[in-house]
């Protein structure tokens, strides 16, 4: 049983697998930059495969368990001379030194795929912190993200999981009538935990239907993401949402997904479908 990650693993349907080269690899990272760090975020680094459990939509995830202290050849026997390597690289990570890993006292741990913000854990000894985003920009400062690392984490497996496959809306404000027809009928599993534009986010689910739903911070519009394992659910999915917000009017989906798209597009004898045609993107 896991302190803090017990919960993700129950999502994923697995074991975890515990490496003592990566709880080597995240000691020398804390020990190399000068940083006591927190347990959770030591035990998730010390999981085989980690980084790209959370490398949400190919964002940069450091590679903490590819870290090594390794020797250096003219003092072999002193560890205030061993040279910082990462062997193992996140392909997308920015070309910085391991000292820039903590910033205004945050410890920064990933970066946005575009560069747009990063996130990072306050360095408050706590044993699970807190994570914090930033704008990548001079004058931002730190927004609250998750209450705690290992829900952090849960929010970024769960989106990895669900954000994908199904349909999409960009819709206008969540409101309260949305929010409570969610509650009433589907179960919160998770809020916050997502990029610094969106003043929040919610995760619903029932049976295999997912539903997340993101109001930006910059704007009265919000996003919605409706996921399941099979078409047939996302489509009774988005039968039962339908009247929410104007879904109606702003629910489209990729084209990456045609099947999905000709079962939406169909004619109401043939899907059950009985709505108006979605957009394709």
């Amino acid at each position: 049983m896991l302190k803090y990650h017990q919960r993700t693993f129950d999502y994923l349907k697995r074991e975890p697998v515990i490496s003592e080269q990566r709880k080597d690899s995240v000691r020398a990272f804390g020990q190399y930059i000068g940083v006591d760090l927190p347990e959770s975020f030591v035990k998730w680094f010390s999981l085989e495969g980690s980084e790209e459990q959370i490398r949400f939509n190919d964002d940069r995830v450091a590679m903490i368990g590819g870290f090594r202290l390794l020797p250096n050849p003219l003092f072999p026997d002193d560890k205030r001379f061993r040279n910082a390597r990462f062997v193992t690289h996140s392909p997308l990570w920015p070309r910085v030194v391991p000292d820039t890993f903590t910033y205004e006292g945050f410890l920064v741990f990933i970066f946005e795929n575009q560069g747009v913000c990063f996130w990072g854990i306050d360095l408050n000894r706590a044993e699970d912190p807190p994570v914090y985003v930033r704008w990548n920009d001079p004058d931002a400062r730190w927004i609250p993200c998750s209450d705690s690392f290992s829900e952090f984490v849960f929010a970024r497996v769960w989106d990895t999981a669900n954000w994908f496959g199904g349909a999409q809306a960009q819709a206008n404000k969540v409101s309260f009538t949305d929010l409570a027809y969610l509650e009433q009928n589907y179960t919160l599993v998770q809020t916050g935990g997502f990029f610094a534009g969106y003043r929040q986010v919610y995760r619903f689910e029932r049976e295999d239907k997912r539903i997340w739903v993101g109001q930006s911070r910059l704007s009265d519009h919000s996003d919605w993401h409706i996921n399941a394992e099979t078409e047939d659910s996302i489509i009774e999915c988005l039968r039962d949402i339908w009247h929410l917000n104007n879904l109606s009017e702003s629910t489209y989906t990729y084209g990456t997904n045609p099947s999905l798209q000709q079962k939406l597009n169909a004619p109401p004898t043939e899907s059950g479908w009985n709505h108006l045609r979605l957009k394709v993107a």
